[in-house]
């Protein structure tokens, strides 16, 4: 089965996505008087989307130690739905970037389930994962 969403179609919604958070985040930074909540707010989101759009050119080397939902859908899809909320505070604009950023969240929420959307190369770091029967860490000693 051929898959239906792409390799490509995922960094083209990723690049969108980051863009879109970390833009309504920096426009909170503007809320530093009138509401100090909001600027906390947004200074926690601008890192969190700026990874998403920079993870699409170049991956840290120990973000999987430290931020392993960055490697999954479901992962960015909580990251996402997260952003959008955090982002929801102003604007007629700012509320159609959150309404945005929790569908796709949902959408990636989805994808984690569905076998033909096709995951991104840096999804599957080599070393990181061990599947339910992997016998690495099986020294071969039995207890009888």
């Amino acid at each position: 089965m051929s898959a239906i969403i792409t390799k490509k179609g995922i960094k083209i919604a990723n690049l969108t996505i980051g863009s879109i958070a970390s833009l309504a985040a920096f426009t909170q930074l503007t809320y530093l008087i009138s509401d100090f909540n909001v600027f906390m707010l947004s200074l926690f989101a601008i890192p969190l989307s700026a990874m998403i759009v920079m993870m699409e050119f170049k991956v840290p080397g120990q973000l999987y130690n430290f931020a392993s939902f960055y490697f999954n859908f479901l992962g960015r899809g909580v990251l996402q739905i997260l952003l959008g909320i955090m982002v929801c505070h102003g604007g007629a604009l700012k509320l159609i970037s959150s309404f945005l950023l929790v569908l796709s969240g949902i959408a990636y929420c989805l994808f984690h389930f569905l076998p033909m959307v096709e995951e991104p190369d840096y999804f599957k770091i080599a070393g990181n994962s061990l599947t339910v029967g992997d016998d690495e860490f099986d020294d071969g000693d039995e207890i009888i």
